[in-house]
């Protein structure tokens, strides 16, 4: 938040930060805090982003493409909504939601998601993101069975075993046999599809804003 002008400050939209208000908030917040001699920064790693279409779409830190770009080594997992039982009962299971891990390591290193209320399930990925969490340890969570952040629990299960073969209370075990019925046209394929046009909008995005980074 410290201008090349020693003194002066700034946060917003008079800055190349990113153009959303949480993000002009904190940097303001954090700018207070400098000018009064504190130390504060700004990481802007873990921020999400949503929009807000129907359904929403929400991403929090790399895309598939831009961690290989960058030289990673990752793993992908897309689950379609109709594996998320909340989904079901709605009758809205258009959308996913992609996981890419760290190969080696496992940790978490983004999130997307097409989905209905993904907005508000984007939060926990920031939080899981921000502590350094594996996708492992996202599996071993808990989280309310018939709520739509309960996907990404399940999405990280499928790093390590297939979602439909669990419990109700974990997998598809309690759902109507003729809503799964009605979603079978939904092809695996088609939803990679998806997600990697998703994952290229995004990058053509991050190609015309410039990249999030860690400022001060």
């Amino acid at each position: 938040m410290q201008t090349n002008v020693p003194g002066i400050y700034a946060a917003g939209d008079c800055t190349d930060q990113p153009k959303f208000v949480y993000v002009a908030a904190a940097g303001g917040s954090r700018a207070g805090i400098n000018i009064t001699g504190g130390e504060a920064m700004l990481d802007l790693g873990a921020m999400p982003v949503v929009i807000f279409t129907d359904p929403q779409v929400a991403t929090v830190g790399l895309t598939e493409e831009r961690a290989t770009t960058q030289g990673l080594r990752v793993d992908t997992r897309v689950l379609s909504l109709d594996s998320v039982p909340r989904a079901l009962v709605n009758f809205d299971t258009a959308g996913f939601i992609k996981m890419v891990a760290e190969q080696d390591s496992g940790r978490l290193l983004g999130v997307q998601a097409v989905a209905a209320g993904a907005g508000e399930l984007i939060p926990t990925a920031v939080m899981a993101m921000q502590a350094n969490m594996t996708v492992q340890e996202m599996a071993d969570e808990l989280f309310p069975y018939l709520t739509m952040v309960e996907g990404l629990k399940l999405c990280a299960q499928t790093f390590i075993r297939d979602v439909a073969q669990l419990s109700c209370c974990a997998g598809l075990g309690c759902v109507p046999s003729s809503v799964g019925m009605l979603e079978q046209a939904r092809q695996p394929a088609q939803i990679r599809d998806h997600a990697e046009q998703l994952d290229q909008g995004l990058e053509d995005d991050d190609n015309d804003s410039g990249p999030p980074g860690f400022r001060q």
